[in-house]
């Protein structure tokens, strides 16, 4: 045969092989390609819906010139205290008004909280079951130094959040050491820690309380675009404080009746998109009611309930949530700092609230339940039954849940800043309460370190800009606290819906996570995502991956039905 022949075979082989390996490199340059546009989805995702990046920041005292001027945090409660700490760095003096007198004493600061003989007259939920997510535990250790080592002090443990809320009976499978870290304390324990720590004079001197009530704000006569001084009454008399920044933290429906007084939000001054205070509130009424069963147990009783209960990193010892097309109650038991025990039971629309362990016992009983609770609950429940005199009982009838949309308020001065309560009312249920204020002073702070950067001298006055800049931020970081209450609380039929929305708003979410929740069972990377996403330190989009959607599909042609 002719060399040209041997040629057209080789040439023909390698054409071949071309086209035999073509599809391969395809598929690989296709994979490669989706891979790296996941992966960025992923991190804008990260950086839109969720605070990680902001929260990096947090804590970082500046290096060099700090604002002249005073911050004036209205109202001592959790976004205040949050507040105060953030403005200590950025500003050169930072005053908190708080009503409640004790709070300013060693007894409102103290490490053993849980012996406090004071009482919060204004927290709906001071002595109930109180949970936090990751989120919080990363921010309150970006704000304060060795926060594990002050978390010890008081007696809080630190751990795993290992899932120990079912959902009527079914549970979820984890490996402890993928998950993040929290701090399992009390709602009373919580504050009293960030209080204790923010205003520690050897740490953070600039900060100062005042006991009193903010009565008024007032217009700065020269530029009306910002506020002068705050009116507040005090044991000796309404005295005025000037500040540079103002940031309303108490919780009420106050700051838009004071705003208005002084001239602010004028309709004559509106922008074309601009709203009234009237115009922007949602409203829901998820109709949650609870109480809370409290024991400070002696040594000998603290000693037999943990003999009866499973060891575990997790000071969560087990709830479970009702099945909403079959049952509208929950119950739970928490160990909390002091070895405070907290027995909860309650629920949405008629649900019975117990007010001793018979009552608890019986609403345990009458409970939808796919799968039996674990082999301890009764066996505790009679222990502590046997305990009730070392037992307070505390009541809660959640009112209706709100959001006001900032952001689109008109003729609003630059430095005057609405958080906490004063912006969104979360459901108590999702003990999402600390973690959407500090997503919002998390925005704060990230707000505030754009104004000027470590070098370069501190401006004299807070930005036309700031306050709309600031709402408009922070819009985009908590609506979705915001909507994922709603879609969950909608799957109950006493919920009254936000008007022009109905029950069924949000009915295709509510299949998926109940899916998700059955896998959960045997599968642990979906328990992992879930618990970050959970946790506001993973973005949505983690739980609606490729691999977790193929999951769900394979499930529900497996088994059509659940639940």
């Amino acid at each position: 045969m002719t060399a040209s022949f041997y040629n057209s075979v080789e040439n023909l082989d390698v054409s071949t092989a071309a086209l035999a390996a073509a599809p391969v490199v395809a598929t690989l340059a296709l994979y490669s390609t989706a891979k790296t546009l996941g992966r960025r989805y992923r991190e804008r995702e990260l950086k839109r819906q969720t605070c990680v990046a902001e929260v990096e920041q947090m804590g970082t005292s500046r290096k060099g010139e700090k604002m002249k001027g005073t911050a004036v945090i209205c109202g001592g409660g959790y976004s205040g205290l949050v507040a105060a700490r953030i403005c200590h760095d950025h500003f050169e003096r930072v005053i908190v008004i708080e009503a409640e007198p004790w709070l300013n004493t060693d007894e409102g600061k103290m490490a053993r909280s849980w012996e406090q003989k004071s009482r919060r007259t204004r927290i709906m939920q001071y002595e109930s079951l109180n949970t936090h997510d990751g989120f919080v535990y990363r921010c309150m250790s970006r704000l304060f130094p060795k926060f594990r080592d002050e978390c010890a002090a008081s007696e809080i443990h630190v751990g795993k959040p290992i899932p120990k809320l079912h959902f009527w009976g079914i549970g979820a499978k984890c490996i402890p050491e993928e998950l993040p870290d929290v701090h399992f304390t009390s709602r009373q324990g919580q504050e009293t820690i960030m209080r204790r720590l923010t205003m520690d004079k050897s740490k953070y001197p600039n900060i100062e309380q005042i006991t009193g009530l903010v009565v008024s704000l007032h217009a700065d006569p020269i530029d009306r675009q910002r506020v002068q001084k705050i009116s507040v009454r005090t044991a000796a008399g309404t005295v005025d404080i000037e500040g540079a920044l103002f940031l309303d933290c108490t919780g009420t429906a106050q700051g838009p009746k004071w705003l208005q007084r002084a001239g602010y939000a004028n309709p004559a001054n509106f922008g074309p998109d601009d709203k009234k205070f009237e115009d922007i509130k949602s409203e829901y009424n998820p109709h949650v009611r609870y109480s809370t069963l409290e024991f400070n147990l002696s040594e000998a009783n603290r000693k037999r309930f943990h003999e009866l209960i499973p060891k575990s990193d997790s000071k969560s010892v087990y709830g479970c949530m009702p099945h909403p097309e079959k049952d509208n109650t929950s119950v739970y038991i928490a160990e909390r700092d002091g070895g405070l025990i907290h027995v909860c039971g309650g629920g949405y629309g008629d649900a019975a609230t117990p007010e001793n362990m018979d009552d608890f016992i019986e609403c345990s009983k009458a409970r939808y339940m796919e799968k039996p609770y674990p082999d301890f609950w009764y066996p505790v429940l009679d222990h502590l039954r046997d305990c009730e005199d070392e037992m307070v009982v505390s009541k809660v009838v959640v009112p209706p849940r709100s959001y006001m949309r900032w952001d689109q308020v008109g003729d609003l001065p630059a430095n005057w800043l609405a958080v906490g309560d004063a912006v969104l009312r979360v459901n108590p249920v999702y003990a999402q309460g600390l973690s959407h204020i500090l997503h919002s002073m998390a925005t704060f702070d990230a707000c505030l370190r754009e104004v000027w950067v470590d070098g370069q001298s501190a401006p004299t006055k807070i930005p036309a800009t700031f306050a709309r800049t600031f709402f408009t931020r922070q819009h985009q970081k908590i609506v979705p606290i915001w909507e994922s209450n709603k879609t969950s609380d909608y799957a109950f039929a006493t919920t009254t819906p936000c008007k022009g929305e109905t029950l069924e708003k949000g009915a295709c979410l509510r299949w998926y996570f109940k899916r998700l929740r059955y896998l959960m069972q045997e599968d642990t990377d979906i328990t992992r995502r879930m618990v970050w996403v959970g946790s506001f330190l993973a973005p949505d989009v983690d739980i609606l991956a490729p691999s977790v959607l193929l999951k769900v599909v394979w499930d529900v042609i497996k088994r059509p039905y659940v639940g």
